[in-house]
């Protein structure tokens, strides 16, 4: 009888356990309903989010490196979520940018002191 009595408590806890999962699927899934639904809002608040940098970006100098740098950047996490291939084409540019600071930052401002020797 108490084998009896336990397995029957053990039913009713599972049962009661699985309704309250059920209710839970309910739930997340009713929110997962509301949040595809405010997509276009989501995409649109991203859309002008992105406009504004490419805006900043657009007024910068050719020559401030750094700016471009972080203007590209900012650009690039905007996009690497929400599209792929733009994020790619931003790092491409980051990579790019990256390369020209570096260049401009080794390029001699004076002669080398072997140019100097030559030179005498």
């Amino acid at each position: 009888m108490r084998n009896v009595l336990t397995g029957i408590l053990l039913l009713a806890l599972s049962s009661a356990w699985c309704q309250n999962s059920q209710d839970k699927i309910t739930i997340l899934l009713h929110q997962l309903n509301q949040a595809i639904e405010a997509s276009p809002k989501y995409n649109a608040a991203k859309g002008k989010t992105i406009e504004e940098f490419r805006k900043t970006l657009a007024g910068i100098k050719k020559d401030d490196l750094p700016a471009l740098f972080e203007g590209t950047h900012c650009l690039y996490e905007e996009y690497k979520v929400y599209n792929y291939d733009s994020a790619f084409n931003y790092a491409r540019q980051l990579q790019e940018t990256a390369l020209q600071n570096v260049k401009s930052r080794s390029a001699p401002s004076s002669p080398s002191s072997k140019e100097k020797r030559s030179a005498a």
